[in-house]
């Protein structure tokens, strides 16, 4: 009993010294935000999401390759809490004591779009804090005026979630989704001179190959008869 008592104090006193950091990227008061659409300027839907972390190598990362993604706390999905397309929210919490490589790293944001295609990287100019005893942050795309875009970033076309007419900021495809989501091929990789699959030919190849062997059998029979 005694020892559950005390790992639970432990549990209760580390829960508490946990840096939390906010992010969204719209003002909760006014609903007034920055939404977040694709290349096509449609905005990202719930099952898309949004991260804190940073990255080890900011230059592959700009490049479309986010192997090297730290992630602080658990990603949010879109819907800003309220079903929303195109907006955020959430708060991330992990601890930032001692000598965490956190310490001191860009507070960096990762959007990624439901189909694991595209792809928004905003850098901002706070850096993580070490817990002492705690850190705390908040990001907001939308009325922070020290963010840059590593990946992704061009101004997009008007978006209305519901309140009317806001910017909008585009996500953009990568070719190396695959690292992050699945192996699977994707129209968005397509657009980067990937490779797409021949199922259409290759089922065409399958749904012929008896008719072909058959009629290469009768003409050889013929052949031998003449």
């Amino acid at each position: 009993m005694k020892t559950k008592l005390a790992l639970s104090l432990i549990f209760a006193v580390a829960s508490a010294n946990a840096a939390t950091i906010s992010f969204s990227n719209f003002d909760s008061g006014t609903f007034a935000g920055l939404a977040i659409v694709d290349s096509s300027n449609n905005m990202l839907g719930t099952s898309s999401t949004a991260e804190i972390g940073f990255f080890s190598d900011e230059a592959l990362a700009g490049a479309g390759d986010f192997t090297t993604w730290n992630s602080f706390g658990s990603a949010a999905n879109f819907g800003g809490g309220y079903g929303l397309t195109g907006v955020y929210g959430g708060d991330a919490s992990s601890s930032t004591a001692g000598a965490s490589a956190f310490i001191g790293q860009s507070i960096t944001t990762l959007i990624t779009s439901a189909s694991g295609s595209e792809y928004l990287v905003a850098k901002s100019a706070q850096t993580f804090g070490q817990d002492n005893p705690l850190f705390t942050a908040t990001v907001n795309l939308y009325s922070d005026s020290d963010i840059t875009y590593l990946f992704g970033g061009i101004a997009g076309s008007a978006a209305d979630y519901g309140t009317g007419p806001q910017s909008s900021i585009q996500t953009s495809c990568s070719s190396r989704a695959i690292s992050l989501r699945s192996t699977r091929w994707s129209p968005c990789s397509w657009l980067r001179n990937a490779t797409p699959p021949r199922i259409k030919e290759t089922s065409l190849l399958f749904t012929k190959a008896p008719a072909l062997c058959w009629g290469f059998f009768v003409r050889l029979i013929r052949k031998s008869r003449s």
